[in-house]
């Protein structure tokens, strides 16, 4: 009889230990802790781009403006692509998730990278207007 119990405490300790470990390996495998500076140095207009990282879940990205040399803002939207040099798309809905930001924005940006099919994600940026400025900050793929 002792025997039987010593075998229930034991199976449920180790049931118990593969479940937290089941949790914890969930965790890792989740949302990354990846976090990539970007400069966007907008010289006379045009887009400019964020390096890309490899998405790893269908999570929103988030991108922080630390510090801007105007009162300008730019527009911010998601890019998916196959690899990190290659050629990449839009994954903003057809324009619905696009994003302003300034200095000291703290943005989340909804995107459809994952659901698209693409392996890696980059933000894409425009200025308001032509004028000469940058915008310095960090990003996530995955949060």
């Amino acid at each position: 009889m002792y025997q039987s119990k010593k075998k229930k405490i034991v199976s449920k300790i180790v049931t118990l230990g593969m479940v937290v470990m089941l949790f914890a390996s969930m965790g890792m495998m989740g949302a990354s802790a990846d976090t990539s500076v970007y400069s966007f140095n907008f010289n006379g207009g045009g887009m400019r781009t964020t390096n890309a990282m490899l998405k790893h879940t269908s999570s929103s990205m988030q991108m922080y403006c630390q510090d801007q040399s105007t009162y300008h803002t730019y527009v911010a939207w998601a890019q998916g692509g196959n690899s990190a040099n290659g050629s990449f798309v839009n994954c903003d809905k057809n324009g619905q998730f696009r994003y302003t930001f300034s200095k000291g924005t703290n943005g989340t940006i909804l995107n459809l990278v994952k659901e698209n099919g693409y392996l890696y994600a980059r933000i894409a940026a425009q200025p308001d207007g032509s004028q000469a400025y940058y915008a310095r900050g960090t990003w996530k793929q995955d949060i």
